[in-house]
């Protein structure tokens, strides 16, 4: 009697673990908090994004339709080599010029004031254009209504004076173009065809920078220039934290380049300044990954951090993010059967809470394909190199050649050495360094396919 007491106590006592379905995207997620609701629905972090960047591109969708209705319409009345006739057309290319010169006006104050810049996103949606122009990094998309300038300093001398002088570069540029074409207008009375748009545009710019809001970029969340300058002005963004944003972002896209000295020199500067400051510290040990005579160090420093009571205080994405940074050490450096059911259980943990991080699914992915489930492991890893050819990260290159190396392995221990080969040409081609990458290299390059199971 008294156990049956205790069962029924037991059972009352043990919580239910609280979830949320994305209405858009179906992904169920233990961390219900993280969802925002719109119109009776709830949505993903990833599809919240995902539907602003939707609006965007149905805005501009309209704007395309009265762009060539308004070509028709002036073509003919005006005839089709007016400037009338391609006044939209000619206002769009405005617009987009009028972000790259916000842009540039932040990195020209940065470099006067002798700063360092990291790289230039320009736009949202699709990209049409990324490349590394030697330590500077730009990025094109296809709709030109936000911008990102990544830029840092690297000594201390009136550091948030600097940072905000550069913050305010875009917008003195918005002011000084208002200061020269408001007069002229008045002068000569619109001889000057699109001086009225060129005004009204630079206003609105303008306006909207100051605000201080959160805005949704195509690399991510950001505070306007008005956010980010109210927060120097209350004292918000000191100067220590500054420093440490310079750091991150030195190591960060040094990171990306594979300089790996100077990644440890940043990551070694910046913990000095700022010990157990969790990006550097994840970069620090994700460059152990990368060494494939590091990664007993890199598994230590995982399991380390998973088993400590400090991570209860961490904020929950970044509790997913360790979840599945350990389980990625456990699968590359200790493959045994134990290893890898302790691996699948920290993947499985990180993806049930944030299933719309295409990294963790990878990991999850590679350890399904360890344990011999290779075609949901191919599966899904496929499925992340597809989600990942959309970012515009710069490891962009690095999170699909891994997911494609996944997929080979998987193809290849099933038996078909002809997609694998493929996948793993595809992989090579991207980041032939990647660890993935050259752990499935060594395997179908040096071995007879195997016969399936």
């Amino acid at each position: 009697m008294i156990e049956n007491k205790l069962g029924s106590l037991e059972k009352l006592t043990v919580p239910e673990i609280e979830t949320a379905t994305c209405d858009r995207c179906g992904c169920t997620s233990t961390l219900p908090q993280l969802f925002r609701k719109s119109w009776g629905k709830q949505y993903c972090p990833a599809c919240t994004i995902k539907r602003t960047i939707l609006s965007t591109q149905l805005l501009f969708l309209v704007l395309g339709i009265l762009l060539v209705l308004d070509l028709l319409t002036d073509g003919t009345i005006y005839g089709w080599l007016s400037w009338q006739a391609w006044s939209l057309p000619i206002s769009i290319l405005i617009v987009a010029l009028t972000l790259t010169l916000h842009e540039l006006s932040h990195a020209l104050m940065a470099k006067l004031l002798g700063g360092r810049v990291f790289g230039i996103q320009l736009g949202m949606g699709r990209q049409l254009f990324r490349r590394w122009f030697d330590d500077f990094y730009l990025s094109i998309s296809l709709f030109p209504v936000s911008g990102v300038c990544f830029a840092g300093f690297p000594t201390n001398e009136r550091l948030r004076l600097r940072y905000a002088l550069y913050i305010s570069g875009g917008l003195l540029f918005h002011a000084l173009v208002l200061l020269i074409a408001i007069p002229l207008l008045m002068r000569t009375g619109n001889r000057y065809p699109f001086l009225d748009w060129i005004i009204i545009l630079n206003g609105l710019s303008l306006f909207f920078n100051l605000l201080p809001r959160t805005v949704i970029t195509a690399v991510g969340q950001s505070g306007s220039d008005g956010m980010l300058l109210w927060r120097l002005l209350t004292g918000k963004l000191t100067a220590n934290e500054l420093k440490r944003s310079y750091y991150r972002l030195a190591a960060f896209f040094a990171f990306q380049q594979e300089r790996t000295e100077k990644v440890a020199i940043y990551v070694q500067e910046g913990l000095q300044l700022n010990p157990g400051d969790d990006v550097l510290e994840n970069l620090r040990v994700f460059l152990l990954l990368k060494q494939e005579n590091k990664l007993e160090e890199a598994y230590t420093v995982w399991k380390n951090i998973v088993e400590s009571e400090e991570l209860e205080t961490m904020h929950v994405l970044q509790q997913a993010i360790y979840f599945n940074n350990y389980a990625w050490a456990t699968l590359m450096h200790r493959p045994t059967p134990d290893s890898l059911q302790i691996a699948r259980e920290y993947a499985e943990k990180a993806y049930q809470m944030a299933p719309w991080i295409s990294v963790l699914k990878g990991t999850l992915a590679a350890v399904l394909v360890e344990q011999g489930e290779y075609q949901q492991g191919v599966e899904w890893a496929l499925a992340v190199a597809k989600e990942s050819e959309a970012e515009q990260s710069p490891s962009r290159d690095d999170n699909v050649a891994s997911n494609l190396a996944t997929a080979a392995l998987g193809y290849f221990r099933l038996g078909d050495r002809e997609t694998a080969v493929h996948h793993l040409h595809q992989a090579i081609a991207l980041a032939p360094d990647e660890l993935t990458v050259k752990k499935a290299s060594a395997e179908i390059q040096a071995s007879n396919p195997p016969g399936r199971d």
